[in-house]
């Protein structure tokens, strides 16, 4: 008697390759489990236990999409860790044993980290993946990363796994340490310093002696102009004052002549 709802076939002995062998075939339609079972029945027709394998078929392992994976291009080797994602065709859980991703150098293949499926992430209904990577493991250059089979398990009907990824030119980035924008700080001294000759603001403020003495001797000489000007009004008015009596003296004299 074979597996309820089985259908039994005979197998066949290859004396070549000392083996039992069937060939079995399925339909496109025929998607889901299978299971294909063997027992051993010897000349007096006692048989060994039924050893089973299950075969899925017509179901699609999660791909890794290109276009999610982050980072790629130039990375800023200032960072400590750097969280990397990618997401695949379905959604994913994790594996019930342990896998790695792996990266590695361009130039020389040599292993830089490897991170155990134990520290990815895996988000609840989500078809995204997250690792921590330690940049603090980098020099500059250019490296690559690799998938071991499985990593991640779908979370759709027969939960096939995921495939290998050994293409080093999926997803690669490239390491180098950028130049950090000049810090401005504000200085409390409010000293303005050009060619190390300090120019504070006290000093600019300070009123200059000289410029004070140049505005009193402008003042005085403006004293003295004054002082000078009335002088002349003066002597004019005296000079005014004696030629009017000098006049007037002279017509009284012509009258006394002409008249008298």
């Amino acid at each position: 008697m074979g597996v309820p709802g089985s259908i039994l076939y005979d197998i066949q002995y290859n004396f070549k390759e000392n083996q039992w062998s069937r060939n079995i075939s399925l339909n496109s339609s025929d998607h889901g489990h299978h299971l294909i079972c063997a027992r051993a029945v010897d000349s007096d027709f006692k048989s060994s236990n039924f050893s089973c394998l299950r075969v899925s078929t017509g179901v699609s392992p999660p791909y890794v999409l290109k276009s999610s994976l982050s980072p790629t291009g130039k990375i800023n080797k200032s960072f400590d860790i750097l969280n990397f994602t990618a997401e695949f065709t379905e959604h994913v859980k994790k594996p019930n044993s342990s896998r790695l991703i792996t990266i590695h150098s361009s130039q020389t293949q040599e292993l830089i980290q490897a991170i155990s499926t134990n520290y990815v992430t895996y988000f609840d209904n989500s078809s995204t993946i997250s690792f921590p990577v330690n940049m603090s493991l980098f020099s500059d250059g250019d490296f690559y990363v690799l998938f071991d089979y499985g990593i991640a398990v779908s979370t759709e009907f027969c939960n096939p796994i995921s495939q290998k990824l050994n293409d080093t030119l999926f997803w690669k980035f490239t390491v180098e340490q950028m130049d950090e924008l000049p810090t401005i700080e504000a200085n409390t001294t409010k000293t303005i310093s050009t060619n190390s000759i300090p120019l504070t603001e006290t000093s600019l403020e300070q009123p200059n002696q000289n410029c004070s003495n140049n505005k009193l001797e402008i003042k005085k000489e403006e004293e003295c102009n004054t002082e000078t000007l009335s002088l002349v009004f003066s002597i004019i008015g005296l000079i005014s004052i004696l030629f009017h009596h000098f006049f007037v003296s002279l017509l009284i004299r012509y009258l006394k002549r002409k008249y008298f």
